[in-house]
């Protein structure tokens, strides 16, 4: 399982649907909102899954 934490900049808030919407995606195992913090789960994080960086 892979967590991202990603804090909001000030003044910003995470949109809720948004927020909705991410949690019925394919990886997303759950998704939680914490002060200024939104903590996504993810399943996998495999090679196949990777986007290109370049």
């Amino acid at each position: 399982m892979v967590i991202l934490d990603i804090k909001m900049l000030s003044g910003f808030s995470p949109d809720p649907e948004s927020l909705k919407s991410l949690k019925h995606g394919l990886l997303v195992s759950r998704v939680e909102q914490k002060e200024d913090h939104v903590l996504v789960y993810l399943e996998e994080v495999s090679e196949s899954h990777r986007g290109d960086t370049r």
